[in-house]
């Protein structure tokens, strides 16, 4: 095999691999959930035979249905009779899957339904977060994770604090992170003002030669608004083909309008818009559909998530992009941000934390908004991101960052051109992105990685090693 195709081979090794320890997983979860869906196997079974095709016996058919609500009737009357398996006091109407679904999750799982801010996720355990480290090649336990999420939130606050002393307002650095958020564009500029920034950024990157920007990646982008509902679960902006805005729309009240304000103000705006837009998720979707596109299946928030914020570590670290000690905090702001959720998205796995104590994190500790942290939470914990997603931020941009030393460090490539072919590599776990660029031998085993090398974290942004 030639060693492009050794690394397509490890990659899809890597991912089925993945997909079968996953499914190990649910079937475990399957299992725990067994005996609030005694009636499971008759109506997938009669799904199944619907969906194949299959001639069904009417009278085998009813009496299936009869059934599953008799085996639905004696799980009510478990709940009634306050049985030790179903703590549910209320009895709900008969034979009714629908009620019986909001019965267990309003009254066993303790989600009210009716007024919309349920936040609930399914904790995937020590084991379900070691399975996906392996995944994505992380050669730390959930615990070493969490304590280099604590380690750089320390970092950052030192950092706010010195901000804070520019801005007068001594180490009280909350106070100054107030003063940036009232600092926004009035309603309805918004657009104006992501267009402008994402201006800058094409022409800060462009003129500075450290990425190639395709002519298409410049002249294609478009911006939408995002809707009420969206915001619940996404406060800030979204990127990638299109950059998304949130805004203060006619349905908020005034306070939320406030608040949506605040959160999206012009510098936490500033670097947000290079991270969602160049050198950030829109220049990486066009490099992606181009180079290797089959690899896109293979995709990870550390190499996906991690490149956008590796560029903030960049701009932090660069003399010529202008900075004041507002725009500072702004981008201090998204550090410590992505510093939390690695804290609370692994401490949610292994049944440390709960979705309330993530939320006050978020307000408390980081400064958010109530209701933005209350989407970034329910965005988190809501099934639709892998585990790891919200710990990918951090750790990708802290993997690829000390790829980059040992990689640059050698004179072997410049920044442009690191830059470059760690983008026309595509989705791969940083790991592989290091065997690449490093020409490292590769087998179709799995431990020609050995256990998988511990990067160097050394912060990219102070003065002293942070290795772990």
């Amino acid at each position: 095999m030639t060693r492009k195709e050794i690394f397509d081979y490890l990659l899809v090794k890597n991912y089925l691999e993945r997909q079968i320890r996953q499914l190990e997983l649910e079937s475990k979860q399957d299992e725990k959930a067994a005996p609030l869906l005694p009636f499971s196997p008759i109506l997938t079974d009669l799904c199944e035979a619907r969906a194949l095709v299959k001639l069904l016996d009417p009278k085998d058919a009813a009496q299936k249905l009869f059934q599953s609500q008799a085996q639905i009737a004696a799980l009510l009357d478990k709940t009634k009779n306050n049985s030790s398996d179903f703590q549910i006091e209320k009895q709900l109407p008969l034979g009714q899957l629908e009620d019986l679904s909001v019965g267990i999750q309003e009254e066993l799982v303790g989600i009210q339904l009716g007024n919309g801010a349920a936040i609930v996720g399914n904790p995937i355990g020590r084991e379900g977060l070691h399975s996906e480290l392996m995944a994505d090649m992380i050669a730390y336990t959930p615990e070493e994770v969490i304590a280099i999420g604590e380690k750089e939130f320390k970092w950052c606050v030192h950092e706010l604090k010195k901000a804070s002393r520019d801005m007068g307002y001594q180490e009280n650095w909350k106070e100054a992170l107030e003063e940036v958020k009232q600092d926004f564009v009035e309603p309805g500029k918004q657009t104006d003002l992501v267009r402008d920034l994402t201006r800058e950024a094409i022409s800060f990157f462009e003129g500075h030669q450290l990425v190639t920007v395709p002519r298409l990646a410049k002249e294609t982008w478009q911006m939408s608004m995002m809707s009420p509902e969206r915001q619940k679960t996404n406060s800030f902006f979204l990127g990638g083909e299109c950059i998304i805005v949130s805004y203060p729309t006619d349905e908020m009240d005034h306070g939320d309008k406030l608040m949506s304000m605040r959160g999206n103000n012009i510098h936490f705006s500033r670097a947000t818009v290079f991270h969602e837009m160049i050198p950030g998720h829109h220049l990486q979707m066009n490099m992606i559909a181009r180079h290797r596109p089959y690899r896109r299946l293979l995709d990870t928030p550390f190499w996906i998530d991690g490149w956008a914020l590796y560029w903030e570590f960049i701009l932090w670290n660069d003399d010529r992009f202008k900075k004041t000690s507002q725009n500072r905090i702004g981008m201090l702001f998204w550090r410590l941000h992505r510093c939390a959720r690695i804290i609370f998205s692994m401490k949610f796995h292994l049944g440390q934390m709960s979705p309330q104590e993530c939320i006050d994190l978020l307000v408390d500790e980081v400064g958010h908004e109530r209701a933005t942290a209350e989407g970034e939470v329910r965005r988190s914990l809501n099934g639709d991101y892998s585990p790891l997603y919200q710990a990918g931020y951090m750790l990708g941009a802290l993997q690829i960052y000390a790829l980059r030393k040992e990689t640059m460090e050698t004179g072997k490539v410049d920044e442009k051109d690191f830059h470059d072919s760690f983008l026309k590599g595509n989705c791969m776990p940083i790991e592989l992105v290091r065997a690449l660029v490093q020409d490292r031998q590769l087998s179709r085993e799995r431990n020609h990685l050995g256990n998988f090398i511990r990067f160097d974290f050394t912060q990219p942004w102070s003065t002293g090693p942070g290795r772990l």
